[in-house]
């Protein structure tokens, strides 16, 4: 689960989350971040597997990239 800390008080972040056919509820949470927080995206697309870190590189408008997996864990200080 996406959990909102650690990155509140640092502005320049861009936080893309691709949605690549999920069957949970990880869109409905992302679209409520991102309500309130400008930093954050979310990117659809069907089934393309590892191919949608792709779509989110693609998207990107940071010099900097960090891929994060769904089992990966981001803690505060990595900033």
């Amino acid at each position: 689960m996406l959990k909102y800390v650690g990155y509140k008080t640092y502005q320049n972040i861009e936080i893309l989350v691709v949605d690549d056919c999920s069957t949970d509820t990880i869109s409905e949470i992302v679209k409520s971040f991102a309500q309130k927080d400008s930093r954050f995206s979310l990117l659809q697309q069907s089934n393309a597997g590892v191919a949608a870190r792709n779509l989110a590189i693609e998207k990107s408008k940071g010099e900097y990239i960090a891929p994060i997996n769904a089992n990966d864990i981001w803690y505060p200080q990595n900033l």
